[in-house]
């Protein structure tokens, strides 16, 4: 009525006739609430527009200054509802699990111990989507206290005020967690990747690993074999296009990538496609044959090795010279660099070859072009348990050959670090799903997973067209990380990123195998629907936490360096604003997740520790990988909080060193990281060299040198 024409009285002559109307309906005993007309006037103020309205609700709202919830509903029979369980805050994220029969709940915030009163609440939320827990984003970032207090209670559709629970458990950053990130030339990084000279591949390769540092990330996942060829000088495969252009003679781009790596306290993942010949189909085999022609040896130079596939070329996965071309490719690789930390395989192993993987309807994997290597295996192996007519048979069959494959690798790694004192582990990452089912796990006697599969409803990598069982794989102890591409946002209908990963944290539970997430930021920039990677910028930091208070989840890999690099690069991008959020999961450096399949390997403390107010060193330490190092203003206790770097020693010398930067005071301590990511004993026993003895000595020296000269 304040923006009609006509003579609406005191809507017009005063200001705070809606403020009045407000207060009065709070005060009346019989009247619940209120309800103006309409959103039409109501969103004038917000809009900007000059009217009698925007007046109105600008002191009317005054009498609305905070959240209450809806008045109870006096036809319903009270619904009493428990507390909300397991409430965590992060310091962000405020999650609990969800109470049946709840239809909102309540925020409550002070800085006080909470009473649950009503100048403590600072928001409703509702649960639409029906999670197991829920999770409140405190977004007012210049509010921030760590020292508040919370609550939570919920609230039952008579709108009757459930119990309310204020036992929060604070969650901090693990002491140990795997935290990398994909980088690829083929995955958009070849505009850094692509070597062109020696000073602009280092610039490129530098600002890769100062972004992982800046971001408290300590593992690189870089790609050395894209497409059967190699970033690296190597006998058995053509030189990427991407590095054609180096001179070995001058320059080992790669062993000065690795080494440069490890300098910074972060691991090297040798990132390797097995199969993959190309990725474009329609290059005809006498191209192929020509490119491979000086690698006789490569399985790509053999017509009847080669599998033409819907967009992508393969070697064939079931023939024995492949298996072992690729195990030697290995070999060779790891003779060249012996002190990566592992080798990495992606998702690509069978590809689509026109039956999409199908074992039944009218075209078949029994259609694919493999079908004479599989007719050649029965006929070779009488007694085998497989028919020629049988696609499930060939199915299982597929599997066996990657089976093979995996087993002989991890047969090969092992040997060779036997042989050669390392350590360097084998590491897998399929796609997120490896079979769709009800997601209920149980185990057998020897606590493997008894189970049909996580609850989603995607690409199987068991089935489809990958015929890959990385369930065996871990069961077997045949890899010694798995690393699911768990892309998918945690609102996706199908494959919601919390049952992806909640089924794999079942399937692991009992074995030696490290658990690690991937995580698809790169959902956040695509062109179609990806749910929450669109919607909630804090989808990342979210997905990011919850590995961190995952009982078994290691760690993290982000896909890919193309979108992590948005925000430093300043670009207006979803993905830029989900990692200005997410990074804030990784406030501060820790070590890498021990390796649960190497034995520990525990270290002496570093000996010989000197401080001369600039440089730290100390006496190197046999199998150390890296060092940490930990900095106070008090006595070091060695906690988390305290450590300010981490730091390798690539050129094996004798003392380490290790440059002052933003140190928060004068106490240093250092601990050794072994090989299986063990940390060694501490040191704090540090000897302090001041400046002033430092020139002292220097005097003393120069005076000895002239009274020599003058002699």
């Amino acid at each position: 009525m304040a923006d009609l024409s006509s003579n609406t009285h005191s809507w017009k002559t005063d200001f705070y006739e809606l403020y009045k109307d407000l207060r009065n309906v709070s005060s009346y005993e019989t009247i619940d609430g209120a309800s103006i007309y309409n959103f039409h006037t109501l969103r004038n103020l917000r809009d900007g527009k000059n009217t009698n309205s925007s007046k109105q609700i600008k002191n009317g709202m005054k009498a609305w200054s905070k959240r209450v919830p809806p008045a109870e509903i006096k036809s319903f029979e009270k619904i009493d509802l428990d507390s909300p369980k397991n409430i965590t805050y992060d310091g962000i994220v405020l999650s609990f699990n969800k109470v049946e029969g709840a239809k909102f709940y309540i925020i409550y915030r002070s800085k006080n111990e909470i009473k649950f009163v009503e100048d403590e609440i600072i928001d409703i939320v509702g649960n639409p989507d029906n999670r197991n827990r829920i999770e409140w984003v405190d977004i007012n970032e210049e509010d921030k206290n760590k020292n508040y207090y919370y609550g939570v209670r919920a609230i039952s559709y008579s709108n009757t005020l459930g119990k309310g629970s204020r036992d929060i458990i604070k969650i901090e950053e693990p002491a140990q967690e795997f935290r990398a990130v994909w980088s690829s030339p083929w995955g958009g990084d070849e505009d850094l990747v692509r070597f062109i000279n020696e000073k602009q591949f280092k610039q490129n390769m530098t600002y890769i690993l100062d972004t992982l540092k800046m971001y408290n990330m300590n593992a690189l996942i870089y790609h050395v074999r894209t497409h059967n060829d190699a970033l690296y000088q190597s006998e058995l495969n053509p030189i990427s296009r991407y590095f054609e252009k180096v001179d070995y003679t001058k320059f080992d781009p790669l062993r000065w990538m690795i080494d440069e790596t490890h300098r910074r306290g972060i691991d090297f993942h040798a990132w390797m496609n097995p199969y993959r010949i190309t990725s474009n189909s329609s290059i005809d085999i006498e191209t192929i044959l020509e490119k491979y022609k000086n690698y006789p040896k490569n399985p790509a130079s053999k017509r009847e090795d080669i599998l033409y596939g819907e967009g992508t070329i393969i070697m064939d996965p079931g023939l024995e010279e492949v298996r072992q071309f690729i195990a030697d490719t290995i070999i060779e690789f790891l003779n060249k660099y012996q002190d990566v930390e592992a080798i990495h395989f992606d998702d690509y192993f069978y590809c689509d070859m026109g039956a999409g993987g199908s074992t039944s309807g009218e075209i078949t994997i029994l259609d694919e072009p493999d079908q004479k290597t599989y007719n050649d295996y029965i006929n070779n192996n009488p007694g085998c348990p497989y028919k020629n007519d049988s696609a499930t048979d060939k199915a299982d069959w597929r599997r066996y050959q990657v089976d093979l494959l995996i087993k002989l690798l991890k047969e090969k790694i092992s040997s060779y670090n036997k042989e050669h004192n390392k350590h360097i582990q084998l590491g897998i990452s399929p796609t997120g799903i490896y079979k769709n089912g009800d997601g209920v796990v149980t185990y057998d006697e020897n606590y493997n997973a008894i189970t049909n599969g996580s609850d989603t409803r995607g690409q199987e990598h068991y089935h489809s067209y990958l015929f890959c069982d990385t369930v065996k794989w871990c069961n077997e102890g045949w890899i010694d990380y798995l690393l699911p591409q768990s892309y998918w946002a945690r609102t996706h209908p199908l494959a919601e990123y919390e049952k992806v990963m909640g089924w794999w944290d079942k399937v692991l539970k009992y074995k030696s195998v490290n658990l690690y997430s991937g995580i698809g930021l790169y959902q956040a920039d695509l062109s179609g629907n990806t749910h929450s990677w669109k919607t909630d910028f804090y989808e990342l930091y979210k997905d990011l936490k919850y590995v961190s208070f995952s009982d078994i989840t290691d760690g993290a890999s982000i896909y890919n360096f193309h979108t992590l690099r948005t925000l430093r690069d300043g670009q207006d991008l979803i993905s830029a604003k989900q990692t200005k959020n997410g990074i804030k999961a990784w406030t501060k450096r820790v070590p890498l997740s021990r390796i649960k399949s190497f034995e520990k390997i525990e270290l002496d403390a570093p000996e010989d520790a000197k401080f001369d107010g600039t440089t730290l060193s100390f006496g190197k330490v046999e199998n150390a990988k890296f060092y940490v190092i930990y900095n106070s203003k008090e006595e070091i206790k060695f906690i988390e909080e305290e450590i300010i770097d981490i730091v390798g020693n690539p050129e094996n010398k004798t003392r380490v060193e290790w440059k002052k930067v933003n140190n928060k005071g004068d106490k240093y301590g250092i601990r050794a990281i072994s090989y299986s990511n063990t940390l060694g004993n501490a040191t704090k026993d540090i000897e302090y060299v001041t400046n002033s003895s430092k020139i002292n000595m220097v005097s003393i020296m120069t005076l000895i040198c002239l009274l020599v000269l003058l002699l």
